[in-house]
Order: structure tokens, then sequence, then C-alpha cells
């Protein structure tokens, strides 16, 4: 497999391409892993590639109105990790097999190349330049296995999102390390929302996101994993996308980060401000490793606060610090910077953390759970925060209601202030869509308790008053009655969310209803003397 990339790779005519296979394939004493141990099972790779179709990465035609040839559906290569079995004269891969991972499908030859540029470019940031040293890093031996056979069984899957400033492999290590010990890895190249490259903004994170729920469409059906276990894996930018994956696809069951750029005060807000942003929706396990430092911003962490948290801080701050250039770096002639030995029993550390907290949310080893609960060791602290109980979802509001009664909710928003004008479970409308559904189908009392946190959870809306009136005249709680609706014109001048045709609908029939209701208790008092 390795000598057909080389032909490919002559033809691409990219200099640096060129220096990458002008070495050869031979192998290394170094190794990447370190002091890692390895797992029960041989690690096999292998990619995939797919076109998303409901996004379009290109136009089909230039500034000028001329065709242009080729897809212009976004191109996604899904590149995974697996555990393999092991068996005689299998050939392990070269790192440069990762900075060019082969494609089955021609058409993305010429995109991978231009990626490549970017894993070289990184790798050569470790060296300063030194083009001996990045040789060998090409060069060198790796544990993984191009399209080795599957091991059987049952594997959690685990989805990495990448950082953007180097290649999808800048921790191919420890996704070698992971799918050792059991766990299918996957991950895809960081792309921008038209382009290759990709800016730490919302719209190019947002793409960033949705490919890697399109790779988790992809491998639903993939070889020996188990679709209903499935964790996500962050690093750097990569961690935002992480959160956010989660916030809003219930079935991630665990999240571990390594770094991010939301651990500063300014950078927390890229992911606070996401559409999709959801602290309620984040109640599954997170490990947060990270750097310490004078600028290092916690306030998110500190937020999530329905989630079971480790935090794990290192105090020997880089920005390689949990990729395996951290590794790199050991080979590197010159010792400038950080000490390159500590920069790599760091990472190990973390590898070893990130394998104990998916053990123990994935797979449910009490004997990993027991041992990330000990702390890390080797320089590291770390830090447990217990997930306070999670009120529910706006879904899930609704289905407590229909499967459980209304009787739950009541305790809910005792428990939770699910009408609380701070933060409402619901918004007006459909606090009050919801409410007319039960008052239609004859479930007054369910409908006034729903009317009610409506008008708690908006105070200042005549729509919401009015309709608690109209609930409580249907179930005969005429004095309540009136006092919602008087309530409703009180705040309609002042109202300014209101529909004017709903404003002037209120203002019409609003007098008449409270006359009419204020009739018939004089009668009910009349009648009973």
């Amino acid at each position: 497999m390795y000598h057909k990339q080389v032909a490919f790779r002559f033809a691409s005519a990219l200099a640096l391409t060129v220096l990458i296979i002008a070495g050869g394939v031979q192998a290394q004493e170094f190794s990447l892993w370190g002091g890692l141990e390895t797992g029960p099972y041989g690690v096999g790779f292998e990619t995939i590639e797919k076109y998303d179709y409901s996004r379009a990465f290109r136009s089909s035609t230039d500034y000028f109105g001329e065709p242009q040839e080729g897809e212009t559906a976004r191109p996604i290569q899904i590149c995974i990790w697996y555990p393999a079995q092991k068996t005689d004269g299998q050939i392990p891969m070269v790192y440069g097999e990762y900075a060019f991972p082969y494609p089955n499908n021609s058409d993305f030859f010429g995109i991978i190349s231009t990626l490549q540029n970017r894993e070289i470019q990184a790798v050569g940031f470790v060296f300063r330049g030194d083009q001996a040293a990045l040789q060998s890093v090409m060069d060198l031996s790796v544990t993984a296995v191009r399209d080795a056979p599957h091991q059987d069984g049952e594997f959690p899957l685990i989805v990495y999102h990448t950082g953007i400033v180097s290649g999808y492999c800048q921790n191919a290590t420890m996704c070698e390390y992971l799918a050792s010990h059991g766990f299918i890895v996957a991950t895809t190249h960081a792309l921008g929302a038209n382009g290759v490259n990709v800016m730490p903004e919302p719209r190019d994170i947002e793409s960033l996101i949705r490919d890697k729920e399109f790779a988790v469409a992809q491998l639903r059906d993939y070889p020996s994993l188990n679709p209903a276990s499935t964790g996500l894996l962050g690093y750097s930018v990569g961690a935002v996308g992480a959160l956010v994956h989660r916030m809003r696809n219930a079935d991630i069951d665990a999240v571990a980060c390594m770094g991010g750029n939301y651990l500063t005060t300014d950078g927390a807000a890229l992911v606070a401000e996401n559409p999709s942003y959801n602290a309620v929706t984040m109640h599954v396990p997170l490990l947060q490793l990270y750097t310490a430092g004078e600028d290092t911003d916690l306030a998110l962490m500190d937020s999530l606060v329905y989630s079971s948290r480790h935090l794990v801080a290192f105090s020997n701050p880089n920005v390689a610090a949990f990729s395996h250039y951290a590794v790199m770096s050991t080979l590197r002639p010159d010792t400038a910077g950080p000490d390159p030995q500590t920069l790599r029993r760091n990472y190990e550390t973390s590898c070893r953390y990130v394998e104990q907290f998916f053990k123990a949310y994935l797979k449910s080893d009490e004997a990993s759970l027991a041992l990330l609960n000990a702390g890390p060791g080797d320089g590291a602290t770390s830090e447990f925060r217990a997930a306070q109980p999670y009120p529910p979802t706006a879904g899930q509001f609704i289905q407590i209601i229909r499967n459980y009664g209304i009787e739950r909710v009541i305790e809910l928003d005792k428990q939770f202030g699910l009408s609380n004008p701070e933060h409402p479970i619901l918004s007006g409308p459909r606090f009050t869509a919801l409410g007319y559904g039960f008052l239609q189908s004859g479930q007054t009392d369910a409908a006034i308790e729903i009317f009610r946190m409506g008008a708690e959870a908006y105070p200042t809306s005549a729509n919401a008053w009015d309709s608690y009136g109209e609930a409580h005249a249907t179930n005969g709680d005429l004095q309540q009655a009136v006092a919602c609706y008087k309530k409703a014109l009180e705040i309609l001048p002042s109202d300014e969310n209101i529909n004017p045709g709903l404003r002037d609908l209120i203002a019409a029939n609003a007098p008449a209803i409270i006359e009419q209701l204020e009739q018939r208790i004089a009668d009910e008092a009349g009648d009973g003397q």
C-alpha cells in the first residue's frame, strides 16, 4: 500500500512531499508510544471516503460563470483505528502514511494532498525546519497495520474532534493506544465551511461538528461496533466541537477534552454563544485535561453543573502538551523550551487517563473508575466535581406530561423552577399551545397548570394571562378568571412582544368577558343567599 502512495505522491509535484518519499521506508527504534502499554488487540487503520450531498463544498461554476469540473458536495474522509487481529507477517505503517492517508476513492487525492501539507508544516514546526528530523519522523514505524483483519467482538466508538492547525493525525498515537485497548476511534479532516483552511469561528466549527455527526451515521453498521456506546474526544479547538456535539446529540455517553480555547475568558464565548449550547444537555461524564496557567479560566467547566467532571491539571504549559508532537519533540536536537521528557511523560499520562475514563464510562469498568478517582499522578493534579440532578429538556418536559401526568411536572417545577422567568423551559407560544391542547381535550386541570407556568415564566405577557384566565373560566374558577383577565388588560399596553392582531383582540374582548364573569359571580352569590 505504501508503494502505491509513493507513485501518486511523486505525481503531486509538491517539494515537501518529494522530500518525505525520498528517504524510503525504514524501521526506527524510536517509538511515539514511549512507555505506553499495548492493549490485548492489534491496531488496524483504514479510511472511508464519502460525499455529504446535503452540503455544497464549492460552486459548480467559477466567478465568471464558467463550469468547474469535479464533485461539488462536501468531501469527507473518515479515518478509523480499530481493534485488529494479530497475525504473522503484518507490516506496520509509517508515519508518512498518516500524513497522506491513501484514499480508496481517487477523487479525494487532490484535497488529501493539500491537507498533507498541513501535517508536514506542523511536524516541521516541531523540528524548527530541520529537514533531516522531519524525514526521520515520516519514515518512523507506527503501530497500526493498514486494513488489518478486524477483531471479533463489540467495541465502543470514540469520535475524535481534531485541532485545526495540524493534520487529523496529531493524536494518532492516542488513537492507536485506545484501539489496542478495545475502542474504535474515528475522525475526519479539519475542513472549513467552504475551503481547506479552518478558523476558530462559529461557521467553521459548525461544519466540523456536522462532519463528525456524518461520520457517526456512516459508521452505524461498522464491523464490531457497539452503536449503543459512544464517546467524544476533543483536542484544542476540537474540544469546543466535542462539547457542542454532545449538547445536541443525546446518544453520546461521555466526553473527554484536551485543552480547549474555552479555558480562557474570551474563548469561553465560542461555546456559550453557539446556537446549540445548552448546559442542561451536558449531563454525561466529562474529562477535562488542561495546563494550569495564569490565564486559565474554568468558568465554563464551573457552569456545567449537571455533568460529573474530572478535571486534570498539568503544570507544564505547552501548545503541544496534549498531542504526540510533544513526544516528537524528544527527537529535536536542541533542548530549548519546555523539557521534552516532561512533555512526553505528561502525554503518556494523558493517554492512560483518557483510556481509564472511557473504560469507566463506556464499558462500565469499575476498576478503571477506581483508578480514575485515584488521580493521574506523574506531576498532574486532579479534581472531581459531582453532577447535580438535571432538569428535563423541553422535549422531555412534554413527554413527562403525556406519560406521567401533570402531577410529576408540578414536582419537577418545584425542584428545578421550570417556569423561572430567567430560564423558562418553554417559550411563551409553546406554553400557550400546550395548554390549549389540554384544554381542548378536556384535561382542564393540566391546562390550568401549564397556563400557570406560562404566566409565571412570562409575567409581562398579556396573552399568557389571558389564556390562564380562559382556563380558570372553563374550570368554573370565576374569581381567578377575572383576576387573570384584569392582569392581561393591565399589562397589555406595555407588552412589546405581542402580535398586533392579538393585542386588538384582547383589548376588545377581555372587558366584555370580565363583565360577564362578574355578573355570573354576582348571580351565584345571590342564589346562595
